[in-house]
């Protein structure tokens, strides 16, 4: 049957947008190579006896026990006494305890049944003695085949950008076998292989990403994509440092196009605005003569570049040298703008940047401009993915390139080197993998139940989102401030929140802790409230949480009934608002046979609005593929949606634009035309007569507006009215990929125990895997001189005890998850360690195995989160190449068309 376009929604949600698919960029065998599998099952095999000889230990010592109190000779009794307690303890009898004389005292049958038990455990140590030399051999032939594994072209690609000493070592070694890597270096590697293997990161050519599609076909599959293009490009930090330092050069300055500040409003004789800092201060200045001049001539004679600024107010008279002053003083203050045309969004901005400087800058910055032309063409060059030393040499001429650029522009403007910008290695590129052609085909029959339970998480997720107590307690402190009909400026709104947190106000304590919650999505930051709506929101996520963990369920799984959870959401108050828009990272759990239903595992999700989906389909355009537009899930009713354009200082936010508008932010350059753009000037805050939560409007559109940031990078780094913008009135991340889902884990402080919390299911979909806390100093961590079969014989041992699986992913949490004195202030910290990061463990890899002994023997660590590896390893969906590689969909969940459902409810 041929692939199909369902339709918009077609009564599903999400089958309107195409998914986004991840696939490793190894396959799993490259981890099953590593494996020392026949070390494994001997260990195993051991362990198995010594259960054995452990129960039937303990029925020996009960039937030495008569034997020891019926002795007539007192002198035998202490070396009957030792055998008891060796028996029991399952040691091996000394020479004192096990002998023909002990041996003579006891009853015929029983001291057969001794004997046989001291051969078994003496076999049994023995075999543990094999297991060590096996380990060692099966450890030396997996790091050989390490040599093969890590010969992949895609992989050497990302390893070269993401550690280049490591690649260097890696080639040497590829290049002669005698010259291994050291210990570290190849635990360094493993890690790496594993990345690529298990997890699907997308920042790199680790995972190659690609757009899927859905079809009425009976069940997904995978064709062959083509070949995987490789995109590269420089952190965007490297053109910033380029375009400010030429941006400060007062023969170029005079160049720069002049805007007002998109937040600055003048009332009451008073202008306002967003400073251009990291806090965004309010900065408030008269609305004097001179100042309304300047704003009056940049709205009406615009665009204007500085010096035509300066030459057009001149016209009226005065100083020109006096104007110039002035025009640099409002820039410093940041009222006025002076930017570099090259948008934040620009395909190629160092191109951009060497079309301007050819126009406007004098020749002695042609170095300047040559050189960023050149970069633009060695970044916009095509690589085969297999051809490795094409791609080194263009890694190598755009970090030589960058470095001549910055050195060309510091000897251009006379600018001294900032001693952290150098060395040269600290020059970051990243390379991205993307298909151009379709590596997924999604079944709607196998997916439409799970997609239908996705809507019902949907929904659920409004109750603990992290942001909804922030609105209550705004819309609180709005009324009572500004009464229920006001009409509040962005700006003010900002100022009256510092002004009441900085005054002690009434409501300082409840908006300072609902804005920690907000912005760290930390569970423990819930505080207790004085206002009842936000007591109300507790109660009502207490018993949503209970009503997931407490139905029921059968082999260590909870299990949740979707159509009772709706109903439960059914309930809930108007101001509990679900997200319209959910972006879901999931992974398929494949059915029994073909055409089952599918069911998936929430790995994180956010809100949606094509976030993900829109840097995929830059990425795809730019390799030259035309993916179809992407549409936008409408707002509320009425509503527009506007989003941040801007780059922030991440390559992360560049994207395809999605939204209805764009939100023009300070400091943001950006290509949208006036008509398309909403400045925060013309925004203000009403409340919502119904639901008591306050709104955002366009006072000149008259309509409500949805604020959005549709960049990838983490929402906790916008700038801080961008943050509240798009947290209140457009949405945040509901589940954090670094934090479990529900809060239970950390309600009781850092635990002094493991404690176990079961997989839970809501429908066909799994919310949280199944997981164990493990507080610092209960792991079995590798010894000083324990010999590596010792210690792996222990932790299988740990993992049988305690029911944890042998594949799985851990993660290093720290004491700031757990402690309410540390969250607000070491969080962020945290949030930032690479340790935060799950580390995939296999018990048979020994390599991973001593990471794993590393992790938990990190000072940082406060608790090891040790998650099942679900899907499991053997799982894995088969390419079209014959290889099972770990896949991961971004599905777009929309609020349904109950109008929809309905039709599709009556066509069966």
């Amino acid at each position: 049957m041929p692939a199909t376009d369902p339709g918009p929604h077609r009564g599903l949600p999400g089958a309107a947008a195409p998914p986004a698919v991840r696939i490793a960029g190894l396959p799993l065998s490259a981890l099953s190579e590593l494996r020392c599998t026949e070390s494994l099952a001997l260990l195993d095999a051991c362990r198995a006896d010594h259960e054995r000889l452990t129960e039937r230990g303990a029925l020996l010592s009960d039937e030495l026990y008569p034997v020891i109190g019926g002795l007539s000779d007192p002198a035998a009794r202490p070396g009957l006494v030792g055998l008891r307690r060796a028996v029991f303890q399952t040691r091996v009898p000394g020479g004192r305890e096990w002998n023909d004389d002990i041996a003579a005292l006891l009853p015929d049958g029983l001291r057969d049944r001794v004997e046989d038990w001291v051969t078994r455990l003496r076999a049994h140590h023995a075999h543990l003695a094999d297991a060590h030399d096996m380990l060692e051999a099966e450890t030396r032939a997996a790091r050989n085949r390490l040599r093969d594994v890590t010969a992949d072209p895609l992989f050497l690609h990302a390893l070269s950008l993401s550690s280049p000493s490591l690649y260097a070592v890696l080639r040497k070694w590829q290049a002669d076998p005698g010259r291994r890597p050291r210990r570290k270096s190849i635990g360094r590697l493993v890690k790496y292989v594993a990345r690529a293997a298990a997890k699907t990161s997308p920042y790199s050519t680790f995972t190659i990403s690609g757009l899927g599609r859905w079809t009425d076909r009976p069940a997904t599959r995978y064709p062959d994509p083509g070949e995987a293009r490789v995109l590269l490009e420089t952190d965007r930090l490297v053109f910033e440092r380029v375009r400010d330092a030429l941006a400060h050069d007062p023969r170029l300055t005079g160049e720069l196009a002049v805007r007002v500040n998109p937040s600055a409003s003048e009332r009451d004789g008073v202008v306002r605005f967003l400073a251009p800092s990291r806090d965004e201060p309010i900065v408030s200045l008269p609305a004097s003569a001179t100042v309304a001049a300047v704003l009056r001539a940049v709205g009406e004679h615009g665009p204007l570049t500085v010096s035509e600024l300066c030459a057009h107010l001149g016209r009226s008279g005065g100083n020109p040298d006096a104007i110039r002053r002035y025009i640099d003083k409002l820039r410093a203050g940041g009222l006025l703008e002076a930017q570099m045309p090259v948008a934040d969004q620009a395909e190629r901005p160092f191109a951009k940047l060497a079309d301007w400087l050819e126009g406007v800058a004098p020749d002695g910055f042609d170095a300047c401009r040559k050189l960023a032309g050149t970069l633009d063409i060695e970044l916009s060059r095509t690589v085969p993915p297999a051809d490795l030393d094409a791609g080194t040499a263009r890694a190598r001429a755009v970090r030589d390139t960058v470095a001549a650029l910055t050195d060309a522009v510091r000897e251009a403007t006379g600018a001294a080197a900032a001693a952290e910008e150098r060395p040269e290695d600290r020059i970051t590129l990243h390379e991205n993998a993307v298909h151009t052609g379709v590596p997924a085909e999604c079944a709607l029959p196998e997916w439409r139940s799970a997609l239908d339970d996705l809507d019902v998480v949907r929904r659920w997720l409004a109750v603990h989102d992290p942001v909804a107590p922030l609105r209550l307690v705004l819309g609180s402190f709005l009324a009572a401030r500004f009464g229920p009909g006001c009409r509040l400026p962005v700006v003010d709104l900002q100022r009256a929140i510092h002004e009441e947190i900085d005054g002690g106000g009434p409501y300082a304590d409840e908006l300072r802790a609902a804005m920690e919650l907000a912005f760290t999505t930390n569970p423990l930051l819930r505080r207790s409230s004085g206002l009842d709506r936000v007591r109300e929101l507790y109660r009502l996520q207490d018993t949503a949480a209970r009503a997931l963990l407490t139905e029921g369920g059968s082999g260590g799984e909870v299990y949740a009934d979707p159509a009772r959870i709706a109903a439960m959401a059914d309930g809930w108050p108007a101001w509990i608002r679900p997200p319209r828009s959910l972006m879901c990272f999931v992974q398929r759990l494949p059915g029994r046979t073909t055409g089952d239903p599918a069911h998936l595992v929430l790995n994180a999700a956010a809100t949606g609005f094509g976030r993900g989906r829109n840097r995929l389909c830059r990425q795809l355009e730019t390799a030259g593929a035309q993916p179809e537009p992407i549409g936008v899930t409408a707002a509320e009713d009425g509503a527009l949606t506007v989003e941040l354009a801007g780059a922030f200082g991440s390559g992360l936010n560049r994207k395809r634009p999605t939204a209805d508008r764009e939100l023009d932010y300070p400091g943001v350059v950006t290509a949208a035309p006036e008509h398309a753009r909403v400045a925060p000037h013309d925004l203000v805050v009403t409340l919502d007569a119904e639901r008591e939560l306050p709104r955002l409007e366009s006072e000149s559109l008259g309509r409500p507006l949805t604020p959005l940031h549709l960049g990838t990078m983490a929402d906790s780094l916008l700038p801080p009215v961008a943050r509240l913008l798009t947290h209140v009135f457009g949405g945040s991340y509901l589940k954090h990929p670094a934090v479990t889902l529900l809060s239970d884990l950390a309600e009781t402080g850092v635990p002094d125990r493991l404690v176990h919390q079961p997989r839970l299911r809501l429908g066909h979909v799994v919310l949280r895997r199944a997981s164990w806390l493990v507080p610092a100093g209960h792991a079995p961590v590798r010894g000083p001189g324990e010999r590596p079969a010792d210690h792996l014989y222990r932790l299988l041992g740990w993992l049988h005890e305690h029911g944890m699986p042998r594949t799985c992913f851990v993660r290093a949490l720290g004491a700031a998850l757990f402690d309410q004195e540390l969250a607000a202030e070491s969080l962020p910290y945290w949030a930032f360690r690479k340790s935060r990061k799950p580390l995939y463990v296999d018990a048979a890899n020994v390599f991973l195995v001593e990471l794993f002994d590393q992790l938990a023997a990190d000072p940082d660590t406060a608790v090891l989160l040790i998650e099942e590896a679900l899907p499991e390893p053997g799982d894995a969906p088969t390419a079209y190449d014959g290889e099972q590689r770990v896949a991961e969909f971004i599905v777009e969940i929309p609020e349904r068309d109950p109008e929809r459902d309905s039709e599709r409810g009556a066509d069966g």
